[in-house]
């Protein structure tokens, strides 16, 4: 991938504010946690039709809605369920009247109203090791995060092995929404960084000060990305040695 072209500025994309690399092709395979209604997922279907798509949706309240975005879709897989470090039967799931502010974290969900007429539900907890066995999958392509605050409890336990398989990650941090959380954003991001992925975010700033509500990681062989500074911060991978 040359980053001295200038095509190269035109590979980043946008979609439902979540940055990501257009590197797709027939074999790419998308996995959206936090699909929501699936908003992010439907239009990526559209512009990548040939891509393999797989959401993750842990709200049970918005299946239904999901299942009429994707009906007869046989490129896309979805999944009730919340997602995490590790797998459970049964976990609590505390809903928001806002139900993309829904989250695993009680603390986050009441940063907004609680759904006053269920204020929990009990779901299936899985992990994207869980999602690789499930489908059968050997990498992932695309990763979207978006996932209330769940996305620290995943990104703190990556390995190299997770490095090797994913290719990039599109990930909201919620430290805008939950100040206490903005040291384990940035833990993560430097984990991540050591790892080997480039990592990139939107300039600005937003709620409590933080710049990470819009994240990619991502890997490559040329990380000259320093004429994209006036649209992106970009901060270069620096693997530990062994």
């Amino acid at each position: 991938m040359d980053l001295s072209d200038n095509n190269m500025i035109n590979k980043f994309k946008v979609l439902k504010n979540h940055t990501f690399l257009d590197l797709f092709n027939k074999n790419s395979v998308i996995v959206d946690l936090g699909a929501n209604i699936g908003e992010f997922s439907k239009i990526f279907s559209e512009r990548y039709s040939y891509s393999k798509i797989i959401l993750v949706e842990a709200n049970p309240n918005l299946i239904k809605d999901i299942k009429i975005n994707f009906k007869n879709r046989k490129n896309v897989k979805i999944i009730n369920a919340a997602i995490g470090k590790e797998s459970k039967e049964k976990i609590e799931f505390y809903l928001s009247v806002d139900d993309e502010s829904s989250s695993l974290n009680k603390k986050l969900r009441d940063k907004f109203e609680a759904n006053k007429d269920q204020d929990k539900a009990i779901v299936k907890l899985i992990t994207i090791s869980d999602i690789y066995e499930i489908f059968n999958l050997k990498k992932i392509d695309l990763l979207k995060m978006d996932i209330e605050g769940a996305e620290l409890d995943i990104l703190e336990n990556f390995s190299e092995i997770d490095f090797e398989k994913i290719n990039q990650i599109s990930v909201e941090f919620h430290d805008f929404i939950d100040p206490s959380l903005r040291k384990r954003t940035e833990k993560c991001i430097k984990q991540l960084k050591d790892l080997g992925y480039s990592f990139i975010h939107k300039k600005g700033k937003f709620m409590y000060g933080s710049p990470y509500k819009d994240c990619l990681f991502f890997k490559t062989n040329h990380p000259k990305l320093m004429y994209l500074m006036f649209l992106f911060h970009i901060i270069f991978p620096q693997k530990k040695s062994k």
